[in-house]
């Protein structure tokens, strides 16, 4: 008897929900369609990504920025879009389009997707044809990221760190590196080449931290070196590579004066080697125009012509502009050869000559074997 009052109940409403609805529908609101032959945008891009639309929100860039003025700007690449009387189809996309990061910022100013010119910050360097100057630290970076294929061009680079995105990634190194100093029949000092012998590699893993909100553009001055290089950062406060225990007078290169004469890492690592300030005439390692950071090593400041004043660089904790110091003499002209040797040579010889002769008291001439441990490292270098 339940089961036949049952199925009667169901019958009926099913005979109700015929008769009182003109159709079923699975997902609401699938069949209303957006009428697009008016003038702009007629879908709401919000309504399926309010996580990007937050954190604009909260940026300190692009906050003013509407979603068309990146993804569907007609005056920056072409989308498919009907004007009320001609529908162009778009080349790179149906509705919206990925932009690059550069698209704008290899430019001083750019065109709205409404029609409003307005300035824009041409990035530095990298806005240049060719990324610019082979001196910034990072372009190798930015070229590599164009055969990663995760974001649209070079933006992985640009957003790894100019939002809060979190990145994991890996540098390989060789373990150690050994290597001779002689010298020539004229008293030149240089390198044996047949000398190098490297150890095997040595994986680190880096990760960023961030939120992982990559439409959430940080402040420059948030932007923080150690975040991706918390190996080298780590190495240089046991002083065993890229800098020395001895090296804290002068007090230029001395780390420990972060969070007194500077203000944070950042500002220690670009002022005290990375991006110092000059005045004179300095090479054009120290002169060409990078984004952020420079390729540099110790032969860039400290050679002939910056000893003899041909340019200074400023001393943020001594509030000075120097001479940086060289000897040719007591080095045997071996700047000369080290600017034009790979760039890893040109750091660990000075670093290393100057960190054994710390630990031993001895001042080494060649010919000297050195064995160096490259970053992250507990191990001192050492004269073998």
């Amino acid at each position: 008897m339940r089961m036949h009052l049952l199925l009667i109940g169901l019958i009926v409403f099913a005979v109700a929900l015929i008769y009182s609805t003109p159709s079923v529908s699975v997902l609401y609101g699938s069949h209303k369609l957006y009428n697009l032959t008016g003038a702009g945008n007629d879908v709401d891009c919000v309504s399926c990504h309010p996580q990007a639309a937050d954190e604009l929100s909260q940026s300190a860039y692009h906050k003013t920025l509407t979603c068309e003025d990146c993804h569907r700007n007609p005056y920056m690449k072409s989308v498919a879009f009907d004007n009320g009387s001609v529908v162009t189809k778009g080349s790179y996309a149906h509705a919206a389009y990925k932009p690059r990061c550069l698209d704008c910022h290899s430019q001083t100013s750019i065109t709205k997707a409404d029609g409003t010119v307005v300035s824009v910050r041409k990035a530095d360097a990298f806005g240049d044809p060719g990324y610019g100057s082979d001196y910034s630290a990072h372009k190798k970076f930015v070229e590599g990221s164009l055969n990663y294929n995760i974001f649209e061009g070079e933006n992985e680079a640009c957003i790894s760190c100019h939002t809060d995105y979190k990145i994991r990634f890996e540098f390989i190194r060789p373990l150690y590196v050994e290597y001779t100093i002689q010298k020539d029949a004229n008293g030149n000092w240089y390198v044996d080449s047949s000398s190098i012998t490297y150890g095997a590699d040595n994986t680190t893993l880096i990760l960023k931290p961030g939120s992982g909100k990559k439409h959430l553009f940080i402040p420059l001055n948030q932007i923080k070196c150690e975040n991706c290089h918390s190996d080298i950062w780590a190495t240089v406060q046991t002083g065993y590579n890229h800098i020395t225990t001895g090296w804290k007078n002068p007090p230029i290169h001395d780390y420990t004066r972060v969070g007194t004469s500077y203000s944070n890492v950042t500002e220690y690592c670009q002022l005290s080697c990375h991006n110092p300030i000059v005045s004179g005439s300095p090479p054009a390692a120290l002169s060409e125009t990078v984004h952020a950071a420079r390729r540099l090593s110790c032969y860039d400041c400290h050679n002939t012509a910056g000893n003899n004043g041909v340019f200074t660089v400023y001393s943020k904790p001594g509030n000075i502009y120097r001479n940086p110091p060289w000897s040719d003499r007591a080095m045997g002209n071996f700047d000369d050869y080290a600017i034009n040797a790979p760039l890893f040579i040109q750091g660990n010889t000075c670093v290393d000559c100057k960190e054994v002769r710390q630990s031993t008291g001895t001042w080494y001439t060649p010919p000297v074997t050195f064995k160096s441990y490259f970053e992250p490292t507990t191990v001192p270098p050492s004269k073998i």
